[in-house]
């Protein structure tokens, strides 16, 4: 999925992952991967695919990193939907799991996407309090990428000429060009949701 992703493949990257998600012989390297193609699907707009992907991986795979993770990504997707109730939601379960377990560069990104979740609810002051943590925590531990995100997200906020990477209310942008994996991931959360077992 990475050589497809570099090379602005999406919907191939996209296709790929799929593939790679159904040929894992062990259950948890399928769901690594479908926590992998979550984030290629969420990081192009396809969200409600994003949310289905992640809805499985939270409720099924068994390493807590993973859980958490998706989980996490499961809040920012309800933010960027502009559903609070539903981010304060997981937020509570991924406190009663204790996401401050994860490790430094886990727990690191968890603040930083607290803060854009924030920020996409429209909450700056809320926003800019987690975005400084995360960027206190970065700093601390030595988290570079995280150091250098979240000093792009207050430089912003200081600009005061914030706007979305994307406009999260349109249409899925690929169509029917990845319209199987969308059916696929809707199945697997469908079964989910027929066990009561759904984030």
């Amino acid at each position: 999925m990475t050589v497809e992703k570099l090379g602005d493949d999406l919907v191939g990257a996209i296709q790929y992952g799929w593939m790679a998600v159904q040929s894992y012989d062990s259950r948890e390297g399928s769901l690594r991967a479908l926590f992998d193609l979550a984030g290629v699907l969420r990081e192009n707009g396809e969200l409600s695919a994003a949310r289905d992907a992640y809805a499985v991986v939270a409720e099924q795979i068994t390493t807590f990193e993973y859980r958490l993770l998706a989980m996490d990504a499961l809040a920012f997707i309800a933010a960027l939907q502009g559903d609070a109730p539903r981010y304060h939601l997981i937020r509570a379960r991924m406190d009663e799991e204790g996401w401050e377990a994860l490790s430094p560069v886990f727990r690191g990104q968890v603040l930083y996407y607290r803060g854009m979740s924030s920020r996409a609810l429209g909450w700056w002051e809320e926003s800019r309090r987690w975005l400084v943590e995360a960027l206190a925590y970065a700093e601390l531990h030595g988290l570079n990428k995280l150091i250098f995100d979240a000093e792009g997200a207050l430089t912003e906020d200081r600009s005061n000429d914030v706007r979305p990477e994307k406009s999260w209310t349109s249409p899925e942008p690929y169509g029917e060009e990845i319209l199987e994996v969308r059916q696929g991931l809707r199945a697997l959360r469908d079964t989910l949701a027929d066990a009561g077992r759904s984030v």
